[in-house]
């Protein structure tokens, strides 16, 4: 049954895909996926920078209001793991007690892939070496994590409107 609707769900995304993407033109697609990929350059910038108060509100900008129309119901603009954050608010909150206890992520992009769907949604995929450097000078072991953003166009401003993040130890 799962795999059913995988396959549905899959299908459907193809269909409107193609849908959407017919309507741009390759130029116009290549501007946009330059515009989202700048943009994500800036959000991964800020985790090898020091993680400080302004920082963390410069992080925040990245991210949709919890009222945005998009969300059919609960929001879910966060989802680590198996475990969902639902509104801008309780994204701040985590990342204020990671600033708290973290100076830095550095981290080594291993892939990354972006499909422009419209003018105004775009998904990037990506995978990535981190380590995680902690306010006392404590290095954690290497890990590998792959990221699936929703990117909209909100405000005149790219933003994330899903984030999903899985990490693993590296082997």
């Amino acid at each position: 049954m799962k795999k059913l609707v995988l396959v549905i769900f899959l299908f459907g995304l193809i269909a409107n895909q193609s849908f959407a993407q017919s309507d741009l033109s390759t130029e116009e697609r290549k501007l946009i996926k330059e515009t989202v990929e700048q943009r994500s350059k800036e959000l991964w910038r800020l985790h090898t920078q020091d993680y400080n108060e302004e920082n963390l509100k410069r992080l925040m900008e990245f991210f949709v209001e919890t009222e945005d129309k998009s969300w059919m119901g609960k929001p879910a603009i966060l989802l680590d793991g198996i475990y969902f954050t639902h509104s801008k608010e309780e994204i701040e909150d985590i990342f204020s007690q990671v600033f708290e206890r973290r100076h830095s992520a550095p981290f080594k992009l291993l892939e990354n892939y972006f499909a422009v769907i419209s003018e105004e949604v775009v998904v990037e995929i990506q995978t990535i070496e981190n380590y995680i450097i902690a306010k006392n000078g404590n290095r954690s072991p290497d890990f590998e994590a792959g990221d699936t953003l929703v990117w909209i166009l909100s405000d005149n401003a790219w933003k994330i409107l899903h984030w999903h993040r899985t990490t693993q130890k590296k082997e």
